[in-house]
């Protein structure tokens, strides 16, 4: 498991955090997230996609290399 946080695009919102249904993240004392327990991670890069900043890479996977979705309706 790789997970890694650019700190310098990280915001300390949180979303990762109250976003991730098997509650794998935590954040340090310095607010930014990271992987409390990787046996809990489901690997699903949710959290790389909900973050604004594009400030997380789950697994290798850069955020600024993934095509934004646009909402349909």
């Amino acid at each position: 498991m790789q997970f890694s946080v650019d700190t310098d695009r990280c915001v300390s919102c949180g979303l990762c955090l109250s976003d991730c249904l098997p509650r794998a993240l935590g954040m340090d004392e310095e607010g930014h997230p990271y992987i409390k327990d990787e046996r809990l991670c489901m690997h699903c890069h949710h959290c790389l996609a909900l973050c604004p900043t594009g400030a997380i890479s789950v697994d290798g996977h850069n955020p600024d290399a993934s095509r934004r979705i646009l909402n349909a309706w």
